[in-house]
């Protein structure tokens, strides 16, 4: 059975390819994200200095060059920065609803996304990794029609305790992420992320959702 969105066991994407194990795709981009990082950690603009946006591009880049160099072990394109738009009613003017980070599509078809934050180990950066970033999985906002999705959180030297002080946060569930349970023994991803949490969402999204947490040091 499919496991990501709009893809189901009978699908003519799923019986024709087959659709890659989330384990697989997370793999894969984590992979590639050290890969970049290792080959520009001495450039001449610090990746610690650089943006969330021009990281997040950087590595859309990344995956779409092994993608073409045809490294890429399963199915589907990666997407990085992708909008959606509806119309102002009044004037006609676009209105960008959603931007999604990195999001792989099989086909045109959208099935994974992974936000990504910076962490800097102050509490404004750790908000916006919870309402900014897990609160959209847990609206429906991002992957209302999948099982499972991804936080991947670049750390900065202070961030050291953040991930520790959001797995605190989310172990109380008291900001209103409907938080049902944390396994600190990650099964989207085992042995990279740091764990996985599981979250209670409303009708017509998809429940239970399951979100792993990966957190990642930038070079210094």
């Amino acid at each position: 059975m499919s496991d990501v969105k709009g893809l189901t066991a009978d699908s003519p994407f799923v019986d024709l390819f087959g659709d890659p194990p989330v384990s697989a795709l997370l793999a894969y981009v984590h992979e590639t994200w050290l890969a970049y990082a290792e080959l520009y950690k001495n450039s001449e603009l610090p990746l610690r200095k650089r943006t969330e946006p021009q990281l997040t591009q950087a590595l859309a880049a990344s995956l779409r060059e092994r993608q073409d160099a045809g490294e890429q072990p399963f199915a589907g394109d990666f997407y990085g920065e992708l909008s959606e738009y509806v119309l102002d009613k009044a004037t006609g003017l676009p209105k960008c609803i959603a931007r999604t980070d990195i999001e792989w599509r099989l086909y045109g078809v959208s099935g994974f996304i992974i936000e990504f934050k910076i962490l800097d180990g102050k509490s404004q950066r750790r908000e916006k990794y919870l309402l900014d970033g897990v609160m959209r999985f847990v609206i429906g906002r991002y992957s209302g029609s999948a099982t499972a999705g991804a936080m991947f959180a670049l750390l900065r030297k202070s961030a050291a305790k953040d991930p520790t002080l959001l797995l605190v946060e989310l172990e109380k569930d008291c900001t209103d992420l409907r938080c049902t349970g944390v396994k600190k023994d990650s099964e989207l991803l085992p042995k990279i992320a740091a764990f996985d949490s599981a979250h209670q969402r409303s009708a017509p999204h998809v429940t239970p959702f399951k979100l792993a947490h990966l957190f990642v040091k930038l070079p210094e």
